[in-house]
Formats: C-alpha cells, structure tokens, sequence
C-alpha cells in the first residue's frame, strides 16, 4: 500500500505527524509532500519526503520531473499538462507542477488530502488511477462554506466524487453531507495521541481560593471567548475568585471587551506559546474551558482529559462524543454565558474525590478512543476499504 498525505506544509501539525510516524511503522510506504517550513528528519525507510521550497527549489523540481517525464512517460506528461485549467506558460503554471507532478510520476494508490478546501485542485488524481481521501476538520467544513458561497458550491460539485471521507467525528461527516459527501464514504477516525506524552495527574486539587481557568485556541469569532467573557463578568458580580488565561492571540475585539466589562485584572491573554509550556498550563489549572460554537473534536480538550484537567465545554460539534455530562466531563449550551458561570461554580463545589472521579473517567476514555495506536489502526482499515472499493 502507498499512500500520499498532502498537508500543505512539513511538518504538519501534531496529529498529521503522529500519523505519518505510526502508518511508517506499521508498514505503509508513505510519500509526504507539501511546503518545507521547518526542519524535520524522518528516520523510517517507509517514508519519502518531496516537500518543496523557495523560487529557485521550486524551478529545479519542475524541471527535474519535466525532464524524467520527458524521457519516460512523454505520454503521461502531455495528458497532466491538459489537466492544468489555465495556461502552462505563467508562474502559476510552474506552482501547479511542482505540487502535482512528484504526485503523479510516484503514483501512490492513494492521495490523502489533510484540508478539505484543497480539494478541487487535486479530484483530477482520480484520472490517472489514484483513489482521493479527504479529511473533514473543523472551520473547513463548519465556517468557510458558509461564508464562502463558492467555496459551499465546490464542495456540492466535488463531494459526490471523493473516495472516501475521514472524519474526526460523526458530527463533522454529518456536516459534510450537507454538500454532497455520501454517508456510507464517512469513516470516523479518531484523534490519537501519544498517551506517553500526557502524564495523568493521579491526585490534583483544586483550588477553590483562586479557580484557574484556561482556554487555548486562536482569537476567531467561532471560538465562543465572547460567550467565555460575558460568563467572566457574571463570576466576577457573584464575588466568584477566578483567573481566566486564553493562549492563542488577542483581537481588538477581546481587549475592547475584556475591558469594558472590567475584567483587566482578572483575565490574562497570551500570544501562541511551545506546547510543552501550554501542557504545563494546562495542567497546572483547574478548568480547561472550552465555549466554542463549532468544532469538530478539539485536540485541547483531549489533552486536558488525557493530563487530568476538568473539561468545561459547549455541547457543540463532536465534542458529545467524547464528554458525557457530569461523567468525564461537563456540558453547557452554546452562546451561554450564564450556563457556563453557573457550571464553574457547580463544578467548585463537587468534592475532590468527586472531581478525581470525573478526571479518571476522563482519562480512560482518552485512552479507549484516542490512543495513536488505534488511530493508526482505524485509518490504515480505511486505506484497505478505500483500495477495496470501486
């Protein structure tokens, strides 16, 4: 089996890495291409690396593969250029080629789209007999069709077409439906991680003089940190001691409010930081709070689980999935405030050992659904099903 994971960029983000690890040293002869933007060094033989660079890296790859298509497969060069929509002779043209042409002259069985919004660029694969999957991830397929109404009609145009759909959680493979993608091409793959990796606090108190309270996640509308603020200011008139970190960037629109809601004390915004120093945060408080709008299964929340931090998060998306009310987490409304407030306070009066009870809880449903080794597992099945499938 060989496989071709585009992920825009290598390295990739945490899960895409993992992934790529584990499938190598299951077997998978793997093919990773995308644009270098950091360092990283692949030690298995079951891994080639394609990735491209600046302008001159980018003239030498097309005319290295312009050349061994030339003298090999004259044939197969001429029907990939008449794939190219517009005119060969441009910059985009050379672009086009060198994130296309190694795909094509390695010919994996299958090409594994990490971003969804990529997609129209690379159904065309399917022409020289190479099976498409795509992953189905957060704003891709909550947001951006939606406020992107082309976006929204290249999905209905191209959805019907993929091979296969890998999803991170039924309720993003139902989101997808809505443009066309078939149900019975959805496969769910979970999240892994590496459990080594996030120690689980056996014992944790917590701290009731002073609740720490954390959000991690870029400042976007989606995020809810509105809701999160409005639920501040409602601990705040309560007389409820908190402090609130949100890591991962202010907005005008944060600082305006946190602000004016007075709050300047009591909340605390830091830029995007090592993700050693966020686990440590993240461990080191009470409450991981998650009051998003849409998401499909957020990789913070399965970190907080899997380390020992109580999770607080909006019902939304897929994160049902994985949190059962009061059992190994806790759930409120969306565009909730007052639900969130009035959750922190419950949550501060549950006992320590009533708390150690979710947290453990918390922490074995990480490692029943989350293990990298079962991830690993689930998406080499789809592979298989996908090789197996017309």
């Amino acid at each position: 089996m060989r496989v071709a994971i585009y992920s825009g960029a290598i390295p990739s983000t945490t899960f895409i890495e993992r992934l790529i690890v584990g499938l190598a040293d299951d077997g998978v002869q793997l093919l990773i291409h995308g644009k270098i933007v950091g360092d990283v060094c692949y030690d298995s033989k079951n891994i080639t690396k394609i990735g491209y660079s600046g302008g001159l890296n980018r003239i030498w790859l097309a005319s290295k593969f312009a050349v061994l298509f030339s003298l090999t497969r004259p044939g197969t060069l001429l029907k990939l250029v008449k794939c190219y929509p517009n005119g060969i002779f441009s910059a985009a043209f050379l672009n086009w080629f060198v994130r296309t042409g190694p795909i094509i002259w390695h010919k994996p069985d299958i090409f594994h789209l990490q971003w969804t919004k990529g997609i129209e660029e690379w159904i065309f694969l399917q022409q020289f007999g190479i099976k498409i999957v795509v992953s189905l991830r957060g704003t891709q397929i909550h947001c951006s069709p939606i406020a992107d109404e082309d976006l929204a009609q290249t999905y209905r145009k191209v959805f019907p077409h993929v091979d296969a759909f890998h999803g991170v959680s039924k309720a993003i493979c139902r989101e997808a439906s809505k443009y066309g993608a078939d149900g019975d091409k959805c496969r769910v793959v979970c999240s892994g991680m590496d459990l080594m990796e996030f120690p689980f606090a056996v014992s944790k108190e917590f701290d009731r003089r002073e609740i720490e309270i954390i959000s991690v996640g870029r400042p976007h509308w989606i995020k809810g940190y509105n809701y999160a603020l409005d639920a501040m200011k409602i601990l705040k008139d309560r007389n409820v001691p908190f402090h609130y970190r949100i890591i991962g960037g202010s907005s005008e629109e944060l600082v305006f409010q946190i602000h004016d809601l007075g709050l300047d004390d009591l909340v605390t915004i830091e830029d995007s930081i090592p993700f050693e120093k966020v686990k440590s945060l993240i461990t080191a408080s009470n409450i991981l709070l998650l009051p998003s709008l849409e998401e499909g299964i957020p990789n913070v929340v399965l970190e907080a689980m899997a380390l020992g931090t109580i999770v607080v998060s909006t019902d939304c998306g897929g994160v049902t999935e994985v949190i059962n009310d009061v059992d190994s987490g806790f759930l409120v409304p969306i565009r909730d405030p007052e639900a969130i407030a009035d959750k922190v306070q419950a949550v501060a009066k549950l006992s320590d050992n009533e708390l150690d009870c979710v947290r453990r809880r918390s922490r074995e449903t990480i490692e029943l659904q989350h293990d990298h080794r079962k991830m690993v597992g689930d998406m080499k099945a789809l592979y298989r099903w996908v090789l197996k499938s017309n």
